[in-house]
């Protein structure tokens, strides 16, 4: 028998709206329309943002362990954040978009079927982590990043960053197509190189803005809109000064793909020339999206 004392839904105890709103599929604009249907909402979300934000983060997005990979998980605990929310679901749309294009381009058909799950969590989780060394703000500090990192989860991020380029030479168009005329084997080589270093730098969203020559990112509160080709082209063109320096006998500091390359040699005790046969053996040790292997 209904309660007489519950006229509408907004005679609901706060915790039974809050278990509704939670409930609610997350995007951007529902939730912004959620604090405006009266005042005792708009107040319900204020008041409460860190449970909801943190509720719906766990029951949404649970199959990567996304907000165990983002740095910004902090902001949450210290009160929660609908920025943090807006980024986190971006984030998971773009890492899921990319990882189906790897998994129908590259992987399907290379790998055995019955590895091909265990295969699209690693490149997931990779991806993610790139994420995670996009937000470090100085080249420092992805450099300290990086040699933070075991060496199960750079053999990881290795090889996510050789999947996505075969893939972006599978899907992507202009110079990134591998039947692109403009350069020769050599040139090729070095524009590869180019690719990897521009998806360390600029995450991702670089990586699927060659992938989805159309694509522009909703999430203006997370990430800009990456103009990948224009990045791509200037990092091709100041190859040669990025690898031997300047004219004036300035020292270029090392690339982040050439760092991760020694960070993996380092863990695993091997030659740099070592470093791809390296990194693909580690795909048989056990992976777990936690703390303790993908930080």
């Amino acid at each position: 028998m209904s309660d007489p004392r519950v006229s509408s839904l907004y005679d609901l105890p706060n915790e039974l709206l809050l278990r509704i709103i939670e409930q609610v599929r997350y995007d951007r604009q529902t939730f912004h329309a959620i604090r405006g249907i009266n005042r005792h909402f708009h107040k319900l979300m204020i008041e409460y943002r860190s449970s909801v934000t943190m509720e719906v983060a766990r029951s949404q997005y649970p199959s990567s362990s996304t907000i165990y990979l983002l740095p910004s998980l902090s902001s949450v605990m210290q009160g929660g954040r609908w920025n943090w929310l807006a980024m986190l679901d971006h984030r998971s749309l773009t890492v899921n978009h990319i990882v189906e294009l790897i998994s129908q381009s590259s992987l399907q058909g290379t790998v055995p079927p019955k590895g091909l799950s265990q295969w699209v969590r690693y490149v997931e989780a990779g991806l993610h982590l790139c994420y995670r060394l996009r937000d470090c703000s100085t080249y420092e500090t992805k450099l300290e990043y990086i040699d933070s990192l075991p060496h199960l989860s750079l053999a990881i991020v290795y090889i996510t960053l050789i999947w996505s380029l075969r893939t972006a030479q599978n899907l992507g168009t202009g110079i990134m197509h591998a039947e692109h005329g403009r350069a020769d084997a050599e040139q090729r080589m070095e524009l590869c190189l180019c690719f990897e270093e521009c998806t360390m730098q600029h995450g991702p969203d670089f990586l699927r803005s060659i992938l989805t020559p159309d694509y522009t990112s909703q999430c203006h509160q997370c990430d800009a809109k990456v103009n990948a080709y224009a990045i791509l082209e200037s990092e091709w063109d100041n190859f040669e000064e990025r690898q031997f320096g300047s004219v004036s006998g300035t020292i270029p500091r090392r690339t982040l793909i050439s760092c991760l390359k020694r960070a993996i040699a380092k863990k695993a005790e091997c030659t740099i020339e070592k470093v791809y046969s390296t990194s693909w053996a580690a795909r048989h040790r056990t992976m777990r999206f936690c703390g303790r292997h993908i930080r």
